[in-house]
């Protein structure tokens, strides 16, 4: 929702207020954290592995289609080569900046961390794998980000599934069976302080993302309204894009 706002703001106000960036960049690190952590908190091991691709594909893959199909129809057929590395989700392996849809950068990542949590849930879901996954890629994220340049600039290590990947198996931790209790929200908090997400939210990132977890938490309990905005969000960002270019036809 944060990020649909901060688009229609983009496209047609002109550059949005330095809240409403924050608020857009925090989207993203939430939506993956959020992700991770409902995985991590629906599968234990063993795992029927089959059924959570199907699961996965079922989600994934049918609104992704329409919004990449929808996508192409708007703006132009793009390589035969560039639809099919999209229509099955390996556009980032080949190319980070090759995703048709607006917003699907984000959906390739999480295809890439549906396969990383596979192979981990393959080990048993080890505690020290999953925490070693998260500081190589804030080790990585450091490096490939840097201070003295803006988001635009830096898009393609932003987008790097690599530099995203902490906040996907952090939120995967959050998890109390796969973290002691009393560690988690310590080292969740650290976290927060060295992830290279966006300078621009550097001063804000700390208490946006406990802030998050809280979110996280009040929604596991508040069942019937999380069940209804996990049911319609994910198509909301993928169509949002789709609908505004059809407003200015």
């Amino acid at each position: 929702m944060f990020i649909a706002a901060y688009h229609y703001w983009a496209w047609g106000i002109g550059q949005p207020a330095d809240w409403a960036v924050n608020l857009a960049q925090f989207g993203v690190v939430l939506f993956f954290t959020m992700s991770g952590y409902g995985l991590a908190q629906g599968y234990q091991v063993p795992v029927n592995w089959r059924r959570f691709w199907r699961r996965r594909a079922q989600r994934i893959l049918p609104w992704f289609w329409v919004a990449t199909i929808a996508t192409v129809l708007l703006a132009g057929w793009p390589s035969l080569r560039s639809l099919v590395l999209n229509l099955i989700l390996l556009w980032p392996i080949v190319d980070l900046r090759g995703y048709i849809a607006t917003g699907a950068w984000a959906i390739g990542c999480e295809a890439l961390f549906y396969a990383w949590f596979w192979l981990w849930g393959l080990g048993g879901f080890s505690q020290w794998t999953g925490w070693a996954i998260v500081a190589a890629s804030v080790a990585i994220g450091w490096a490939m980000l840097s201070p003295d340049y803006t988001l635009a600039v830096q898009w393609a290590a932003w987008i790097n599934p690599t530099v995203q990947a902490s906040a996907f198996f952090a939120g995967a931790l959050l998890v109390p069976r796969l973290s002691a209790s009393w560690v988690w929200p310590l080292s969740w908090l650290a976290l927060c302080l060295l992830v290279p997400t966006p300078w621009a939210i550097s001063w804000l990132r700390p208490l946006l993302i406990v802030a998050g977890c809280g979110l996280v938490a009040a929604l596991v309990k508040w069942r019937s309204p999380a069940d209804i905005l996990g049911k319609y969000s994910y198509q909301i960002y993928l169509l949002h894009p789709i609908v505004w270019n059809l407003l200015i036809l």
